[in-house]
């Protein structure tokens, strides 16, 4: 049962920004708008990371930095519809089993060439064995993966994936050096981690732990002008209120998931610009649900699931816990993402406790 939408928020101060930001952005997206002096983002943080390996993890925390140092084959645009990254181009087979990607002169930070070599090690030894949500998307769809060059590389699928694409982009499928990785033992374990060698726009300046992370431009970017910003740094405020009023004292110039109970000041001091997403890379659709044991007799039955729907009012989630930060949601894809809802074509069930009541009962579920 889909409960509400509720919105990534970010805020940025004196900064024009776009709907949707990643961490890949913040040097993309922000362009021009640093301190002409330094030319950096000061970006607030809530944990450190722990490593610098997207391949290994999931985590968002790990995401937030290290998709600025990698790339994937493809990126997502604010509607996350794919667009070029390392791939710079894509044909797919008319029974739609066979994707060929042409690649991008691109190289490693340490100067080595990126090779559809690299694709091929990163899915096979790496993202199947190691990348949960790749793994599970992913490992049992792909048949093989050939190199018929060194910027051609060709997923034959089992059968046709219409979802590839979305799932090829740097959080779900950040593409690793093979040069650095092979015959390095686990992964989970490599030196790399801490010493990340991508392709992306920044590379590792500094580390510190649970305090700054620094990153520093990439000079040989393969993406001609960016990324506009020398540096980044990330500083790791734990407390959300510490986080925020580093903000409010301009010590940061950047926060995300902001509480909805925070967006009212931040916009009354007028220095700022909030910006809201219902959608983001990684699969972060913003839904809020109930999910239901369809093993148990009572939950197997639609009708009382829709009475649980009925009985829940989502309005007021919407406008007491996030604060009027949200909307009611109708299906577990934010329709914020225009390809994925037809104008009109779902509705969400009105929340009429009588009706709910009545359902029970009529399942065999008094009250």
């Amino acid at each position: 049962m889909f409960v509400s939408q509720a919105s990534h928020r970010r805020a940025a101060r004196g900064r024009s920004l776009g709907a949707r930001i990643s961490a890949l952005a913040f040097g993309l997206l922000l362009a021009g708008t640093a301190s002409a002096a330094e030319n950096l983002a000061v970006i607030g943080i809530e944990a450190d990371p722990g490593h610098f390996n997207p391949g290994i993890s999931t985590g968002s925390h790990v995401h937030t930095v290290a998709d600025s140092i990698f790339n994937g084959l493809v990126g997502l645009d604010q509607n996350l519809d794919p667009t070029p990254d390392l791939a710079t181009s894509w044909e797919v087979s008319e029974d739609g089993k066979t994707v060929t990607f042409e690649l991008a002169e691109a190289n490693w930070h340490d100067g080595k060439p990126f090779t559809s070599d690299d694709v091929k090690f990163t899915f096979e030894e790496v993202l199947f064995n190691h990348h949960s949500r790749t793994k599970a998307g992913l490992g049992s769809v792909v048949e093989a993966i050939e190199t018929p060059d060194p910027r051609t590389v060709v997923f034959k699928l089992k059968s046709p994936h219409p979802a590839l694409l979305c799932r090829l982009d740097v959080t779900e499928a950040p593409i690793l050096p093979k040069h650095v990785f092979e015959g390095a033992g686990d992964p989970n374990d490599a030196a790399a981690n801490l010493a990340p060698v991508g392709t992306g726009p920044f590379k590792l300046a500094s580390y510190e732990k649970d305090s700054e992370i620094v990153l520093e431009r990439n000079p040989d970017y393969f993406k001609p002008g960016l990324p506009k910003l020398d540096r980044l740094v990330f500083r790791i405020i734990q407390d959300p209120a510490t986080r925020l009023l580093a903000y409010q004292q301009g010590e940061i110039d950047y926060i995300g998931g902001v509480p909805g109970r925070d967006v009212a000041a931040i916009e009354a001091a007028g220095d700022s610009e909030i910006v809201t997403s219902s959608s983001s890379p990684g699969g972060g659709n913003c839904i809020m649900t109930v999910g239901f044991n369809l093993e148990r007799e009572a939950t197997k039955n639609p009708a009382v699931r829709e009475a649980f729907a009925k009985a829940i009012d989502r309005q007021r989630i919407v406008e007491q816990v996030l604060f009027g930060q949200g909307k009611v949601a109708v299906a577990p894809i934010s329709s914020a993402i225009p390809w994925a809802h037809a104008e009109g074509s779902l509705a969400a069930l009105e929340h009429d406790p009588a009706a709910a009541k009545a359902a029970l009962d009529g399942a065999g579920l008094p009250e």
